[in-house]
Parts: structure tokens; sequence; C-alpha cells
């Protein structure tokens, strides 16, 4: 099983930018093994690496901090120092097929100066800034009850003043809340954004916050309203954003200011797209919540527990919530195994998540996915004076859509549907669900560019549940037309485009009918009458012809 995945950036002659693929890292003893995040093979092995509390470097390279409390000193063992420095030579920063001893691969080693309480831990570092040090515990698991007193401390990490003691407070431990009660405190986690440290205690639920610059108590939390019987077991805490998000067993998902602890908003206590409630599906009520990773302003929460039965429960789901608000973004169907019940465990990386489904045995990648946009017109050269129906569909051509259950299912394209209609779609089109009767589509924006060279927008219409948008438009000039059917995208898919083109003739001219001329009245009786002098005289002319053959 891979320990932690690393990206790093690195310039040389040869290089600039993140070595390609990453790393996955396994650790066996003091040996860190690097294979190819791509195709799993084995790259290249580092021996003889201190332990201590791991850190990433501002590139990504991997740090390691070692505190020996007894012998007064504090290093920082440092990745990079393992490779040849300023080569230009890539294979010698990525040295496949070897094995490189990391036992000097130190940055720095400094004397601490001041001495510092016994059995005290690193519990997180600022990188080239602070480092903070406690003896208290940081699991309920660990022991019950407070130590009396607990010290936390910070020696400073920056290279003008490196090893020095900061400050250092000796705490009491909170007072027992009845006769026989006493109340558990343990360190929570730390927010290098407002430099504050936090504490929380069990039994009262209550965090508390300190500066990490000189210690001082900063904030106390009030006492959390409607708290649910299970939030007792909740143990998960993380800071991004100056936030403080805090979730588990009692299925809410809280979000604290860390500049002064006052709560900004929960998740799961609500209404509709603001509940984890399960009803009679489970012994929860309000389902365990968990928060997977924290990126790109959201919290990726996901519901699971320490023992699931089997079956495992219905309903259960992965929930995109906005870091800042609290607003339910998308949920989707999913029973995950990140790795934890109770810390983070899902893979995000370039717009992506990726878990594990127990529910169906697959692994899912959520995020953005590409478009398809086709456009046609049926009878591309008409008539001026009539109109053209434009027409066309939208799919969504993401990985998944050509997967051989999705192909047979969808031989047409899987369409593409609006953002409302998402997390009912992907359970149709992926796991199996019935088709949602309420899918509506995507809008789409309809253009031409006319026979005189202006491009101007014509309408826009609505895909259907089937991804087909038509408009009817009548053009207003005569000549050639390109169509184009524009979708500008969407929070779930990239935008696209097609193209078309019609003619628009001219109409026939058709001729005027001949008007029957208009006779006056001298007309009306002379012609008639020269007419009949015509035929009399023709008479006569006969006649006389006659005679003259009958003589003699």
């Amino acid at each position: 099983m891979p320990s932690f995945g690393q990206l790093e950036w690195y310039d040389s002659a040869n290089q600039h930018g993140v070595i390609p693929n990453g790393y996955l890292w396994r650790i066996s003893g003091t040996t860190y093994m690097a294979y190819d995040a791509i195709d799993g093979n084995w790259l290249f092995n580092i021996t003889d690496v201190p332990s201590g509390t791991r850190a990433f470097g501002p590139n990504g390279e991997v740090l390691i901090y070692t505190l020996n409390v007894n012998g007064g000193w504090l290093s920082m063992w440092n990745y990079t120092k393992c490779f040849p420095e300023e080569t230009t030579v890539m294979s010698a920063y990525r040295p496949v097929g070897q094995v490189i001893n990391g036992s000097r691969a130190y940055s720095w080693n400094a004397t601490i100066s001041a001495p510092i309480v016994g059995a005290s831990t690193i519990r997180y570092s600022i990188v080239d800034d602070t480092l903070l040090f406690s003896n208290i515990a940081t699991t309920y698991t660990s022991y019950y009850g407070t130590r009396d007193p607990y010290t936390v401390g910070a020696i400073s990490l920056k290279p003008s003043s490196r090893g020095n003691l900061l400050w250092m407070t000796n705490y009491s431990a909170p007072q027992p809340q009845t006769n026989t009660i006493g109340v558990t405190r343990v360190y929570l986690t730390t927010d290098p954004v407002n430099r504050v440290f936090l504490m929380r205690e069990k039994e009262t639920m209550i965090n508390l916050g300190y500066s990490l610059d000189d210690g001082r108590l900063l904030w106390t939390t009030s006492p959390l309203p409607q708290v649910p019987d299970w939030e007792y077991f909740s143990t998960s805490g993380f800071t991004a954003y100056g936030r403080l998000y805090y979730s588990g067993f009692g299925g809410i998902l809280y979000a604290f200011d860390t500049k002064n602890g006052a709560l900004l908003w929960t998740y799961g206590n609500g209404g509709p797209s603001n509940s984890t409630n399960n009803g009679l599906q489970t012994p929860w009520g309000l389902s365990p919540i968990n928060v997977g990773a924290i990126a790109d302003g959201k919290v990726y929460c996901f519901t699971t527990e320490h023992s699931p039965n089997e079956p495992m429960y219905k309903n259960s789901y992965v929930r995109a919530i906005d870091a800042y608000t609290g607003k339910e973004i998308w949920k989707i169907l999913s029973w995950p195994n990140p790795g934890s019940f109770s810390a983070p465990g899902f893979a995000v990386a370039d717009g992506y998540l990726t878990y594990f489904n127990c529910y169906d045995g697959q692994i899912y990648t959520v995020g953005k996915g590409p478009s398809e946009m086709i456009v046609s017109i049926a009878n591309d050269v008409i008539q001026s004076g009539s109109s053209v129906m434009i027409k066309g569909s939208i799919t969504d051509i993401s990985a998944g859509t050509k997967q051989k259950e999705q192909v047979a299912r969808f031989p047409q394209g899987v369409p593409a549907v609006s953002d409302a209609s998402q997390s009912e779609w992907m359970e149709y089109v992926y796991m199996q669900k019935p088709r949602p009767t309420n899918t509506t589509g995507v809008l789409i924006t309809l253009s031409v560019v006319d026979s005189n060279g202006n491009y101007r927008d014509i309408g826009t219409t609505t895909g259907d549940a089937d991804g087909f948008f038509s408009l009817n438009w009548k053009p207003d000039i005569d000549g050639q037309y390109t169509v184009y059917a524009s979708f500008a995208g969407s929070e779930s898919y990239w935008p696209s485009h097609s193209e078309t083109s019609f003619a628009v003739d001219p109409a026939h001219p058709t001729a005027a009918p001949t008007a029957e001329p208009i006779q006056s009245a001298a007309d009306m009786y002379f012609v008639p009458a020269i007419a009949g002098l015509f035929v009399f005289v023709a008479v006569i002319g006969a006649v006389t012809i006659l005679i003259l053959r009958k003589r003699p």
C-alpha cells in the first residue's frame, strides 16, 4: 500500500515544471520506495531516511523534521539533498533502478536555544517559519483526562533565527464539569492562515484557539446548539481558508472562524439540501459525516462508520459542500473507503476527486467533463420569406461514457444535463438507478454570420433530457448563412460548439397579367361599323363576280 503521494516542481537545464506522473511512496522501516503513479512500476529507493514529522516544501519536496528534546537539537532532512545539485543530467535526479543512501541528506541541524519539556512531540510546522510542539495528547484514544499541567511551545524555523525557542507555556488541565467527571482536552489542529493552534474538549465539545506566535488563549467557542447524541465521539478537525471544519459521528459539519471562534454555519441538521438524516435506515438518525478532502473552495464529505454492517446501509453519500457558505453543491450515492473512517483520504488533483465506492466495487472520478455539440439543418436552401429549423444534440463525452455498459445503454451518446440534474442523472447513468423524471438540459445559444458578414445571436434554447434541442428562425435577408450552436459550459461540463450553413434564395418574380384595353364609345360603334362595311363590300364584290360570269 502506498504511504503518500508526491508532486514536485523541479528546475534544471533540462526540466522546468512538475516531474511527470508524480511519485507514490511506500515506507518500510527507514526505506522510502518510489513508484510511478501512472503504471505502478518501481522507480528507486532511498534508504536510511530518519524518523520524524513529514512535511512538504514550497516545491513539493519531502521534508522531515526531527526534534531531539534530550539532545537539545532540531534538524530538517530534505529529500532533494539525496541527488546531485545543479546537475544537467535529468537521470541523476530521477535515478530509475537505483538505491540511494539518504543518511546525509540534511538541509540543516540547529541547536535549540533553551531546554524544552521532555516527551514533547512536533504538532505542526510552517516551512522556514515556525514549529509547534507539545506533550498533550492528539487523540482521545491515547488516554482519558488531561496532563496537568501540559506544555506547548514554538521554535523558530526562520533562517536568521533557526532553533530559537520563541515561547513555551504550561497550561493547567481544565476543571471537572461535575463532582466526578473530568474534561479531556486534546490538540486538534493548526491554522497557518490566522496563525492559531486549536484544542478541543471532548466532554464539553468546546474548541479553544491559541496564538501560534505567543501561546495566548484567543477565544473559546460557545456550547453547540442541538448537539446530537453521537457528537461525543467526533474527533475530526481540519483547517482551510481561515476556518475550522469539524465533523464526525454526530452527522453535522461545523465551520468556525479561526480568528474569533464564531460558528459560521452548519451542514447536516437543516432542511432539504442540508440534511444527513437517514430516517429509519440506520440507528444513527443523522448519518455520520467525515471530511474526505478540502480543495477548490469545497469540503468533500463522506458517510461511513467504524464497523459497518453487511449489507451496508442505504443512502450513504459523497457530498460537496461550499467551504464558505455551507451550501450543498452536489451529492451522489456512494459508500467510499478513503482509508479511514475519520481522516481525509480522497485523492484530489487537477480539479478531479477520486475514491473507491464500496457499494459497487468501482473507482469513481468526479469532475468537469467534456461535451460534444452537433447542429444541423434539414433543408439548407430556402426561399426568401421562409423559416428554417435549426436542431441538434449535445452529449457528455467523458471517459466514463465510453465504457461498454454506457455505450450499450446510450447508443446515441449520454445526454449532457443541467447542473441541478447532475446527481440523480449520474446515479442513473453509472449506478443503475431509475431514470429521473425531472431532468433538464443545458442552455444552447444559436448565432449566425449572415451574407453581409455580420455576426449576431438569433436566440437561445434548452436541450431536453435526451440532449436534443431545436429553434425555428426566419432569416431577414437573402444569401448564405453560417450557423453556430454554442454551449458556454457549466460546473459539470466544458464548453463546446458546432456549425453548419444554409442559404436563402431570392423569391422568383411572377409576370403581371395583361390588362384588357378600355374601349371608348367611338370604338364601340365605329369599329363594328367599319367591319360591317368590309363585309358589305366583300358581299357586293362577290355578287358582281357572279353576274359577270353569267354573261355570254
